[in-house]
């Protein structure tokens, strides 16, 4: 028996009112069949949080996430900026092909009240209170002009595949030592931190509460006596992706996915950077997957191929454009002479 598979060509193209009624009688028996998420909690994919910041995911798939501080590569002159792309090349290096590799920016917003907590130089009734007021608004002046409310994070994430979760647990740890010993040559003596289980929570908190309106409060031995989920602490109230696919929404916020791929002979390397800017809560994650140097050889030299042909295509094109400006110029030419 041959199952008919629906596919949709782009995120923004039209959809036909037979495909839009395939997909809807799809849903339906997705959710008769229990295999749609019913609840918020539920739409989040994974199975458990561990206190040691080991996550388990669907099937045998087991995740760690690690912190790192800003490697300020845009602000390094030019053979910094060498070492920096040559020692993180060393790291995508590191790994095997058995383990998938994520690198997250996540910028979220902060909340007044976490501003007035790390900003506010609070009085103490002596001579110098109205300095401390004066080095207060100069701290929230440059606060402004600087991150804007944004706050900026940059993180690690690698997944394994275990059928045990203690060796899952022993394996990871391992990595974490590799991994943050690479990262500090990386970034010239760049901090780094591996996510403990709370941590990793309130990461994902935040990613589904962008705009710090809720807080993020947890314990672990809330589980055990009240039989909650660590997903009951960082679900929104609600997932809603409409069929169109154009935006989802997480309780009142509405948000939208990009994906990016980059088909190009040359990437500027303010990319990343200059998509960071923007004054607004942003996620953008790095999908890497290690792959064997002889396919990865065969593979650049596919894709070198394949850019050639179009860039000729290009020319072809450009030229025949320009033939045909000219042909029109000189018979608009003769028109005036006549």
């Amino acid at each position: 028996m041959i199952k008919k598979k629906t596919v949709i060509k782009g995120a923004n193209a039209p959809i036909s009112i037979k495909d839009r009624k395939r997909m809807e009688k799809a849903i339906k028996k997705a959710k008769k069949d229990g295999e749609f998420p019913t609840t918020a909690q539920n739409t989040i994919p994974f199975r458990a949080m561990y206190k040691n910041g080991l996550c388990q995911l669907e099937g045998y798939r087991f995740s760690k996430s690690i912190n790192y501080d800003d490697i300020n590569y845009v602000l390094k002159d030019s053979p910094d900026k060498e070492t920096v792309f040559r020692k993180l090349s060393d790291l995508y290096n590191f790994f095997t092909e058995d383990v998938h590799l994520q690198m997250t920016y996540m910028n979220t917003r902060i909340t007044q009240e976490e501003l007035n907590k790390a900003l506010i130089i609070e009085d103490t009734g002596d001579s110098y209170d109205e300095l401390r007021d004066e080095l207060t608004d100069i701290l929230f002046d440059k606060e402004r002009k600087g991150n804007k409310g944004i706050r900026k994070n940059r993180y690690l994430t690698y997944t394994i595949e275990e059928d045990n979760p203690v060796i899952a647990a022993k394996k990871t740890k391992d990595l974490d030592e590799a991994i943050q010993a690479n990262l500090k040559k990386a970034g010239l003596k760049a901090e780094s931190h591996v996510l403990d289980g709370t941590e990793r929570l309130r990461v994902l908190h935040a990613a589904m509460h962008p705009e710090g309106n809720d807080k993020f409060r947890f314990n672990w031995n809330l589980l055990s006596k009240n039989g909650l989920s660590t997903k009951d602490f960082i679900a929104p109230i609600s997932f809603r992706f409409p069929v169109n696919g154009k935006y989802f929404r997480m309780g009142d916020i509405y948000g939208k996915v990009s994906l990016l791929s980059l088909d190009c002979p040359r990437v500027d390397d303010r990319l990343i950077t200059d998509l960071l800017s923007i004054d607004t809560p942003i996620i953008v994650s790095i999908h890497i997957d290690p792959i064997d140097r002889v396919k990865a050889k065969k593979y650049i030299q596919k894709r070198n191929m394949q850019l050639n042909s179009t860039k000729i295509k290009e020319q072809k094109h450009a030229s025949n454009n320009q033939e045909n400006v000219i042909n029109e110029f000189e018979f608009d030419s003769q028109d005036m002479e006549r």
